[in-house]
């Protein structure tokens, strides 16, 4: 009777995770669009941009969530590695950002990055990131918050 119950409320949180690692193994699509030196900020994809590293498809570094996130210095560290000649690049899609728990920290400190610079989409959520006038597109990553509203589903716990 545990395990069923456990099985039917754990199931979602599962499903969303086993689909977002499975993206990982076509997140090479997404990279191919950059430079092969390029700095990516991917979110949960940060396993695959290392694993892709790994195998000799680029030579990317990542500003990673958890252990490899800059907590409170994220404007620091692109305006960093942008004064350095590196070019940073952000994929925005909702999927790879879940707004839960310590994410949402993140989150914030990602979404306010954008009053700060400037973003030219290089794919559909794939934004490089400027500190020129010459990249006007806006990237919206406030849709990477958290929704509060009564009927929408928790995205940590939908399926992706």
């Amino acid at each position: 009777m545990i395990g069923v119950l456990f099985g039917v409320f754990l199931w979602p949180l599962r499903s969303a995770t086993v689909n977002v690692r499975a993206s990982s193994k076509v997140y090479d699509r997404e990279l191919m669009k950059v430079p092969r030196d390029a700095v990516m900020i991917s979110g949960a994809q940060t396993v695959a941009v290392i694993y892709w590293r790994g195998i000799g498809a680029g030579e990317w570094d990542v500003i990673g969530p958890g252990a490899g996130w800059p907590q409170g210095k994220l404007e620091k560290t692109i305006a960093d590695y942008l004064h350095s000649g590196r070019r940073v690049f952000l994929d925005a899609d909702p999927r790879w950002w879940q707004p839960c728990g310590w994410h949402v920290i993140e989150i914030n400190e990602l979404v306010g990055i954008e009053p700060r610079f400037r973003f030219r989409r290089v794919a559909p959520t794939v934004f490089e990131i400027r500190d020129d006038l010459s990249a006007t597109e806006q990237p919206h990553l406030e849709k990477l918050l958290p929704v509060n509203r009564p009927g929408e589903v928790n995205r940590c716990f939908s399926s992706v």
